[in-house]
């Protein structure tokens, strides 16, 4: 009778974990790949479609629109020059 894996070395039982942890992980990338998720949608965009509609109006645009910049660390806030 045979015994299964009696001759498999750590080198292998290595190699063998390397490979299958090779394999999950190019399955993983494949679905990523396969199926990107979509970006939300930034509130400035919904802000811009819901004037493009109609559903608000140019001061309400404008309050939104000032409350959203005022949120956002990304975009700079204006003020008087540094230095002055």
């Amino acid at each position: 009778m045979v015994r299964w894996c009696s001759d498999t070395g750590l080198a292998d039982w290595l190699g063998m974990i390397a490979l299958w942890l090779a394999v999950i992980g190019v399955a993983i990338w494949a679905v990523f790949r396969l199926f990107p998720t979509q970006p939300g949608a930034h509130a400035r965009d919904v802000l811009d479609r819901r004037l493009v509609r109609g559903d608000i109006d140019l001061e309400t645009y404008r309050a939104a629109r000032a409350a959203i910049d005022l949120s956002d660390p990304h975009v700079p806030q204006s003020g008087p020059p540094r230095g002055a």
